[in-house]
């Protein structure tokens, strides 16, 4: 019964600090780092973490996913800017351990992944209305700003390459949906 409570708990806890981190991702960086490190906490602090090591070792796909996020700190070593090398490496640190949290021997239900799915397909379109607001706002200074390699203004701090990335992943998650939604309804609104 309290291994039942337990893993019922800790899944719990998962789901919602994905949730959380889904949607601090576009209000708080402060409430990310907090929900990243509860989800690393909450997968990683438990007896079989030597396993689940051993299980992000052997995966190409999560030793790839750190890599990536491992190169800020490699690029430090040719910097001649240190401080903002030491603040761009604090700030990427998290994401350098978050591929391990996803090793561990947990699962969320098919109806939680799905509850994962809605809130990010639905924190991307704010961003977006929220960008095509700032758009309409007054689109001649934006027209005119493109002319001189300036962009819209995008959620994420700016950051419109990131953005960019989570609109097209977005995209192929909506289209994943339509293609296995059998209501009509949904799928319109997946199409939007």
């Amino acid at each position: 019964m309290g291994i039942i409570f337990h893993n019922e708990w800790r899944i719990r806890s998962i789901f919602v600090a994905i949730i959380v981190m889904l949607i601090s991702l576009f209000l708080s960086r402060a409430l990310l780092s907090v929900s990243m490190i509860l989800f690393l906490a909450v997968t990683t602090i438990h007896k079989d973490i030597r396993s689940q090591l051993i299980s992000f070792v052997k995966s190409p796909l999560l030793l790839a996913m750190s890599f990536l996020f491992f190169i800020p700190f490699l690029s430090g070593l040719w910097s001649s800017n240190q401080e903002n090398w030491i603040t761009i490496s604090i700030t990427k640190f998290p994401f350098v351990l978050l591929p391990i949290g996803f090793a561990g021997q947990w699962q969320l239900s098919e109806k939680q992944w799905k509850a994962v799915a809605v809130c990010f397909l639905t924190v991307v379109f704010l961003g977006c209305c929220w960008s095509f607001a700032q758009y309409f706002q007054d689109p001649d200074v934006i027209n005119k700003s493109y002319l001189k390699a300036k962009t819209i203004p995008t959620p994420l701090d700016d950051d419109h390459v990131r953005f960019s990335w989570i609109v097209a992943t977005a995209v192929l998650v909506s289209s994943l949906f339509m293609y296995t939604e059998n209501s009509r309804r949904h799928q319109l609104i997946l199409a939007l």
